[in-house]
């Protein structure tokens, strides 16, 4: 899709749509300003009968669209209201509905007029959001003959200063979020961990600084992942560890090594804790940790990151075979304690486990893993916000305000030392899971003790990377969450202290 800058408030495009902040828009004994004066005086006053029909204020989400009937050089145009938004979330989010209004109106090409400029922060997740809106996974769904061929909007142009220097990259960022969102929303059945592995090595054959290397089960055995070969072990599909490692071509010997780990569980039944099946059904998402990595991992040479980096995606399935593992039992990792399983559907941090330790194996000096790891995460912040746990405290703080510049709401928790009793075993060195309250306090503080005293913070994403029903802007299923903090974190110098 081609970004350009124009100061013309009367573009020849497919769709012009205006961002309007909060006013009064509807009262006929107040004429409209600036460029919608102009757009109703050629519609003949038609604009502004519709904005008084429609008691249109500017409100958050608020609607007012006609057709120009060949007065204007656009053919649609599109008053959003944008209401009072202060952050990258919101002006994300805005973005989203202007790709998803160019979508469904089948827009080639399409302008944006903001009333009102957002701070600089605040543009690149409104373009990001704009080229997301028109995303879709359909490729399963037969088209209706009533159905028109989908038309992708090829053009947009953004009217006012030229705003491309604070865009660099922002193509390939929603192109990295869009192949999150397709290796979450492929079929358990297609996605598997072969599958998810020949993804990862696709995206090292097309980056001269990416390297993919794959370690079978035999090899994960060698080295000692009884972690995460106990989750597969019920499963015909073989596990794998997939290790993606970034070499930066202008290195700063100042930044640490880095890891990304990402959980990989392709499908997780819940193993011999049998989920139900409401449960269950979609949890081909519980690979959207791994997947984020993924898609971060493709963009760093593109955004000049610095520092070496490991994407490490420990991947498997959690199946109820024959051999699956089995409550009671007691298994040795990599590295670590030893852990007795009280919880077969505690197996994400079983997996990352040993990706943790694999990194330190490696000698990554800091780590951050994302994950869908519990659902005591999405009762304690809801389906939009991910929580955040780890030490010390400026790589949290600075992850954090990665994820404020991305448009991403996360919310720190506390790694609280009096829960770590609940995780203590009479026949092993730990169990894999507590006590019902503080679950996902607890399931961090078990990974902790496989992180040791390296520097360290865990996403449990495991509310925003799924939207179970669509919103404006955004379809259901998998949401790329995640991808876009990584980048921000690992390219501002924040992130790099």
């Amino acid at each position: 899709m081609n970004l350009a800058f124009n100061p013309s408030q009367t573009p020849e495009v497919d769709g012009l749509v205006v961002l309007c902040p909060p006013g009064d828009y509807a009262d006929p004994a107040k004429p409209l300003e600036g460029p919608l004066a102009d757009y109703d005086d050629a519609l003949e006053g038609h604009l502004g009968h519709m904005a008084g029909h429609r008691s249109f204020q500017g409100k958050k989400g608020q609607q007012v669209a006609l057709h120009t009937l060949g007065k204007l050089p656009f053919t649609r145009l599109l008053l959003l209201g944008t209401g009072k938004a202060t952050t990258a979330a919101q002006w994300l989010r805005l973005g989203e509905r202007i790709g998803e209004a160019a979508s469904k109106g089948r827009w080639k090409t399409l302008a944006v007029l903001p009333l009102q400029r957002p701070a600089a922060d605040h543009f690149e997740p409104l373009v990001r959001g704009t080229l997301l809106g028109g995303y879709r996974f359909d490729r399963y769904k037969a088209q209706s003959e009533d159905e028109p061929d989908p038309v992708a909007t090829t053009d947009v142009t953004f009217i006012g200063p030229d705003q491309t220097p604070a865009l660099q990259g922002v193509g390939s960022l929603a192109d990295a979020v869009c192949l999150a969102r397709d290796l979450v929303n492929e079929p358990a059945g297609v996605m598997t961990p072969t599958a998810l592995a020949e993804a990862a090595q696709a995206l090292a054959r097309d980056d001269d600084h990416l390297a993919c290397e794959v370690l079978d089960e035999a090899a994960c055995e060698k080295l000692g992942m009884g972690l995460l070969l106990a989750v597969s072990r019920g499963s015909t599909e073989a596990a794998k560890l997939i290790h993606l490692t970034y070499t930066p071509p202008n290195p700063d010997p100042a930044l640490p090594k880095t890891a990304l780990v990402g959980k990989g569980i392709t499908f997780d039944s819940g193993g011999l804790s049998l989920k139900p099946s409401a449960s269950m059904k979609d949890m081909k998402c519980d690979m959207a940790g791994g997947a984020a990595v993924l898609g971060a991992m493709g963009l760093l040479s593109g955004f000049g990151v610095r520092c070496e980096v490991h994407g490490i995606v420990p991947a498997c399935e959690n199946m109820p075979g024959g051999h699956a593992y089995r409550l009671g039992d007691v298994i040795r990792g990599l590295d670590g304690p030893s852990v007795e399983v009280t919880n077969t559907d505690a197996e994400g941090r079983l997996a990352l486990a040993d990706g943790i330790s694999y990194a330190r194996s490696l000698g990554c000096e800091r780590i951050a893993d994302l994950a869908t790891l519990t659902g005591a995460c999405l009762v304690a912040l809801g389906p939009e916000v991910a929580g955040v746990l780890g030490s010390p405290e400026k790589m949290c703080t600075d992850l954090l305000t990665a994820a404020d510049r991305a448009g991403e709401d996360m919310w720190r928790l506390p790694l609280v030392d009096g829960l770590k009793d609940q995780l203590k075993s009479q026949v092993a060195d730990c169990k894999n899971a507590g006590a019902r309250w503080g679950g996902t306090i607890t399931a961090a503080l078990f990974l902790s003790k496989f992180v040791k005293d390296t520097d360290w913070v865990h996403l449990d994403i495991a509310g925003p990377a799924w939207l179970e029903k669509p919103k404006p802007g955004r379809p259901a299923g998998g949401t790329g969450f995640g991808v876009a903090t990584l980048i921000h974190w690992l390219t501002k110098a924040e992130g790099e202290g």
